[in-house]
């Protein structure tokens, strides 16, 4: 009597068969039949004593779905493989091996599920996964739609496993950079993955060097880290005849916060910028201010932005602090990134960066789904709020009042000199005045209502009157 141990194993359609001496290597003519032994199939058949006979399982009714038996149980079959052997020297019933193994007992076997650490646990799809003895793959298996993996018929031993993945790197911006330099200040912990995830120059240490490169490449400065785009967990796992379960986090490089979702269907939007102000690109060199729409406290703030055709960024600084500023243009397309470890409390209206450029344009800004601003804590506000002036081009000595809408104070400029400042109620009552003698003045308006105003500006190219709002 013959016996298959399947258990583990999908059965074909076509059923369980053996193939061996004793029938002419038939795949398809030998049916076995299931067992009340759960998972054990058998045949029964008379072969004369002292034949020694050769088999194969098979599941299926191929040899495309033979099992393949290790040398440890086998013997030579001729073409590269091995075929089971057995001497008949009376009723014999033989062992009921697992099907491919030389195991009588539930051989090894590791499973887990893949998944990326961020909230919502979500499974690594499609991803290749490795199981290796020292440096030598021993087997290999795709994650399913749960993320899911498994290693059947695992000789005993000790293994790791590696990953590789074609889904996009995501998930990483200056926020992380604010949360890597808060690790390196001893302000907050890394799990062991998201430190694997923040040493993105796998130097095996976090500090602020990791941190500046994952804002140099939120700003497009660096296309790659040295450690790579993705970072997995890799834990020792020993097998001794049992079924191992390893559940793996992974994590994008740089996502020290594991905000990202692994997509390869990203899609990236680009909506008009809120205006405030207007800034005439006509004379050449110019600036102009990008301004915050909340109050918060602001830790880190990622930008990207699209900028009108012909406009060339010169540089890019913070108003909030000291920290640098990296950023990159690629066509009309501005990529900024910023963090700070100092307490940067900011206002709605107040000014977050100067952006010095040059090259006639006109528009708006067009602000991309991908700009997060987070607060001093390394947490992403729900919205950014940011603010830019439109781009005009004129040639007419103009008059900008900026920023508005205004908390407290206001900047007048214009391109010719200005002698005379007034602001008026929309009745036409003058509330502020102020004589000037110089292209750029600066106005409060602390002490007026919140409301609609007009700002009167007598210049000597005449007189030129724009709306404002106080909040």
């Amino acid at each position: 009597t013959f016996q298959v141990n399947m258990s583990g194993q999908t059965i074909s359609a076509n059923g369980i068969h053996i193939a061996g001496s004793f029938q002419g290597f038939n795949p398809s003519s030998t049916m076995m039949m299931l067992s009340s032994t759960p998972g054990v199939y058998t045949y029964t058949t008379n072969i004369p004593d002292g034949v020694t006979i050769e088999y194969k399982y098979i599941n299926g009714n191929t040899f495309a779905t033979v099992e393949q038996v290790p040398a440890a149980c086998g013997v030579t079959d001729g073409f590269g493989g091995y075929n089971r052997a057995a001497t008949i020297t009376s009723d014999t019933t033989l062992p009921a091996y697992y099907f491919g193994t030389c195991a009588t007992v539930a051989p090894g076997a590791i499973s887990g599920m893949v998944s990326y650490d961020n909230t919502a646990a979500t499974a690594m799809t499609n991803t290749s996964v490795s199981l290796r003895s020292g440096s030598t793959v021993v087997a290999t298996a795709n994650t399913g739609s749960t993320g899911s993996y498994t290693f059947n018929n695992v000789p005993n031993g000790s293994y790791t496993l590696s990953f590789v993945t074609t889904k996009p790197w995501v998930g990483v911006n200056a926020t992380d950079a604010l949360r890597v330099a808060q690790f390196a200040a001893q302000q907050v912990t890394l799990s062991p993955i998201r430190f694997l995830a923040a040493d993105v120059n796998n130097s095996n240490t976090v500090n602020n060097t990791d941190a500046l490169q994952i804002s140099q490449r939120t700003s497009q400065q660096r296309s790659s880290f040295t450690a790579g785009d993705w970072r997995f967990e890799n834990p020792s796992i020993t097998v001794s005849n049992n079924q191992v379960t390893q559940n793996i986090k992974a994590l994008c490089s740089g996502d020290a916060n594991g905000s990202g979702t692994p997509n390869l269907s990203l899609r990236e939007e680009f909506t008009s910028m809120d205006e405030m102000g207007v800034v005439r690109t006509n004379n050449g060199s110019y600036s102009f201010n990008i301004v915050s729409g909340l109050e918060t406290r602001l830790g880190a703030a990622t930008v990207v932005v699209r900028l009108p055709e012909g406009v060339v960024v010169r540089n890019v600084s913070s108003l909030l602090a000291s920290d640098a500023v990296q950023f990159t243009q690629q066509g009309t397309t501005l990529f900024i990134s910023w963090f700070t470890l100092a307490d940067c409390q900011v206002s709605a209206g107040s000014p977050v960066f100067r952006v010095e450029a040059q090259g006639e344009g006109e528009g708006v800004l067009m602000v991309s789904s991908q700009t997060e601003l987070a607060n001093d804590w390394a947490e992403p506000l729900a919205q950014h709020g940011l603010r830019a002036p439109r781009f005009v081009k004129s040639s007419f000595d103009g008059v900008s009042v900026y920023p508005n809408p205004v908390r407290d104070r206001a900047l007048v400029t214009s391109e010719t000199n200005i002698s005379l400042v007034e602001v008026l109620d929309v009745t036409g009552r003058v509330l502020y005045t102020t004589a000037a003698s110089s292209m750029s003045v600066s106005i409060d308006l602390s002490a007026i209502p919140a409301g609609q105003y007009l700002v009167r500006v007598t210049t000597d190219s005449g007189i030129q009157t724009e709306r404002i709002v106080r909040y």
